[in-house]
């Protein structure tokens, strides 16, 4: 006979994986475009448009070498919008010395639903490279009661945004960390 917190265990697989199945049902349903794409930005009342940010000037405040070893590289308190951003590089990620270097770019983002962080964030790689492991981008933010979660977005070049994964989030202490592959310009979002 199966223990309780077995039960538990099997009753929570089956609905996370009924919930997995369901997503694209509810996705289409309730939203005009693919997942992948922040639906969030009116054009006219008729009309929904992607999430979009036009891009403004970036400036890099803090660059850093990281070879095959990684590490945990972090922006010093300056006085600039990515003070205290955080990267951590696992061994192994990268088979060679790269300069990465951090910064902000300025820029407007358009949204009608939830709360712009004012923060756009850009890490740059030289050379470019694909990263054989993942890596953690790390922020702090102040808290806010009226915040629920965020989203993470990376930003193509087009201005689109698109998803990025969470690591981890602490909306009481500020803190949430997402992972990549590569080269990236992101920004989050508060949902109320």
């Amino acid at each position: 006979m199966p223990t309780p917190i077995k039960g538990l265990i099997i009753a929570l697989t089956l609905l996370a994986l009924a919930s997995a199945a369901m997503l694209p049902q509810y996705w289409e349903s309730h939203h005009s475009s693919s997942p992948t794409e922040l639906p969030i930005v009116s054009g006219t009342d008729s009309q929904i448009v992607p999430a979009h940010f036009e891009n403004g000037t970036t400036t890099f405040t803090y660059t850093f070498d990281a070879g095959p070893a990684g590490g945990i590289f972090r922006v010093p308190v300056q006085g600039t919008p990515v003070d205290g951003v955080s990267v951590q590089i696992p061994p192994t990620a990268v088979g060679q010395t790269i300069r990465v270097s951090i910064g902000y770019s300025t820029g407007s983002l358009k949204l009608n639903e939830g709360v712009p962080s004012g923060v756009v964030i850009v890490m740059k790689m030289t050379p470019a490279v694909t990263l054989q492991r993942s890596i953690a981008i790390s922020i702090s933010f102040p808290p806010n009661p009226h915040h629920k979660l965020l989203v993470g977005y990376e930003i193509a070049a087009d201005g689109r945004l698109r998803p990025l994964d969470l690591l981890s989030m602490d909306m009481k202490e500020g803190l949430a960390s997402f992972s990549t592959f590569h080269s990236l310009s992101m920004t989050w979002v508060y949902i109320e």
